[in-house]
């Protein structure tokens, strides 16, 4: 082949392959004007799909506000700090081990509180129906919402109980060292003042907007002061005898929230020292004369405190909804002279004569002798939530009320028993 006839025979190559590559472009350039049309195709049918109205279930979910209660909050809170002490207690730190045992106990009991949340919400309408109901009979009705019984004959207190009706529900009630007249807390803020003598009764002006929970008279015979706690962290030195506020504070808040809480229970021990337990479950003991901060704090309950009664110098008798009783020496409290487990949580301990008897709600009641040994029980009184017993000065009759069934249930000891452990005995 001559030079020339090669070069045409190149020049020829070089052009199929041009040629090649144009129509390799032209159909790369097809297909990605195909791949365009296909997009755009897809992104239309994706516009059109979301103009039409989504076909998801319908889950009525509660609003946020009406599962964040206060409890809740808490919860969430006790777990964030659960989570703080997992890396330390690897470590093998034994504050950050105890911490997160306590923290167990108290997230549980947080969870069943959660629980009644959520059913107080269940059925909030109907409380609130309840709730109109009632303040519009109170408008338009002379009825009473709350009264006190004074039972003369407790053998046979069905013919012998003088009743005295109060504003407002009687929270709790107590009477004064003479025993001359009897204080009670009432749920619309106000406190009844009832003689022991006549049974006439003066009710004080309200003194919290909010109900008064709890009420303690001063130890000293000559005071007229006494102290009461509300359901919103407060406490009240209030004068019965000239009517009026002495002093007032805040005491109790919920240490996740800040936010007021249940002060349960009150004791004065002196004029100028008291004491107080809340929902937050600390003990606290002020000085009134400084009422910024407590003088000291007790935090060995896994509960709310419901129970405070000074029994001795500087020692405290308490309960709690730990379903525990506690004996505390206020000079050494981190560890209690004597607890006892019991099988509810303990509203109220009374004075008897064979020890106290103490009142534990669902749990039923318990007979402790003084070394706070038990002696006789029922718990199966508990059923219907029972909030308060006692024992005749004799020994030989007792009684207990329910609080779901409104009912006083009075008991005797037969001519065969000696003692209450005959007629309850301990399983």
């Amino acid at each position: 082949m001559s030079e020339d006839q090669q070069q045409q025979f190149l020049a020829a190559v070089a052009a199929l392959q041009q040629q090649a590559a144009l129509a390799q472009a032209q159909q790369q350039q097809q297909i990605n004007a195909l791949n365009l049309s296909q997009q755009l195709q897809q992104a239309q049918q994706i516009q059109q799909q979301q103009q039409l109205p989504a076909n998801f279930p319908n889950f009525n979910l509660p609003p946020v506000e009406k599962i964040g209660g206060p409890k809740y909050r808490q919860l969430v809170k006790t777990i964030e700090e659960i989570g703080k002490d997992l890396k330390p207690i690897y470590c093998n730190n034994k504050i950050s081990t105890e911490r997160y045992k306590r923290s167990l106990i108290h997230l549980r009991n947080l969870i069943r509180e959660c629980q009644a949340e959520v059913e107080k919400d269940r059925v909030g309408q109907n409380q609130k129906l309840a709730a109109d109901l009632a303040k519009l009979d109170k408008e338009h009705s002379s009825t009473r919402s709350g009264s006190l019984h004074f039972i003369h004959d407790y053998s046979n207190p069905s013919i012998s109980t003088r009743e005295i009706p109060t504003e407002g529900g009687v929270f709790r009630f107590t009477f004064l060292p003479d025993q001359s007249k009897l204080v009670a807390a009432l749920t619309t803020g106000r406190l009844a003042i009832v003689s022991t003598s006549d049974h006439n009764i003066v009710q004080s002006n309200v003194i919290s907007d909010t109900m008064l929970l709890d009420v303690s008279p001063s130890p000293s015979p000559s005071s007229t002061t006494v102290l009461s706690s509300t359901n919103q962290g407060s406490l009240i030195l209030y004068d019965i005898d000239r009517m009026d506020t002495v002093q007032r504070w805040d005491a109790h808040a919920l240490p996740w929230t800040n936010e007021p809480c249940e002060v349960w229970t009150c004791e004065m021990l002196e004029d100028t020292v008291v004491c107080s337990g809340g929902e937050d479950t600390v003990l606290k003991v002020w000085d009134t004369r400084s009422i910024e901060r407590p003088s000291s704090q007790i935090k060995m309950f896994d509960a709310g405190v419901t129970f405070i009664e000074s029994i001795g110098e500087k020692t405290l008798l308490t309960g709690s909804y730990d379903e525990s009783i506690r004996v505390i020496d206020l000079r050494s409290p981190k560890t209690p002279l004597h607890q006892v487990k019991c099988h509810g949580g303990v509203w109220h301990l009374e004075k008897a004569t064979m020890g106290w008897i103490a009142s534990c709600m669902y749990g039923g009641w318990m007979m402790l002798d003084d070394d706070f040994h038990l002696i006789a029980q029922d718990t199966a009184a508990g059923a219907t939530l029972l909030y308060g017993s006692g024992v005749s000065p004799d020994g030989k009759t007792m009684a207990y009320c329910t609080f779901n069934d409104y009912a006083l249930t009075v008991s005797h000891l037969n001519n065969d028993q000696t003692n209450w452990s005959d007629a309850f005995p301990i399983p």
